[in-house]
């Protein structure tokens, strides 16, 4: 959700959005999973950074700061 700055989280089964994570700006993309963590990464185009999800808990876990110093 680029213009909102979040992560919509869906239901696979229903198909319907259960909740929207906060990230930071202008979320791209699909996100990376880890098949044996509980974690998904997305990229945040605006601010230069990768925001860690906590998919059990449905929050932003951290940020990784990535690009050029």
């Amino acid at each position: 959700n680029t213009d909102s700055n979040d992560i919509s989280v869906i239901s696979s089964k229903h198909g319907k959005e259960l909740t929207r994570i906060p990230v930071g700006g202008s979320p791209r993309g699909s996100m990376a999973l880890h098949k044996s963590l509980p974690y998904g990464y997305v990229c945040n185009c605006a601010g230069n950074t990768i925001s860690k999800i906590d998919l059990i808990n449905n929050k932003e876990h951290s940020k990784i700061t990535v690009g050029l110093a």
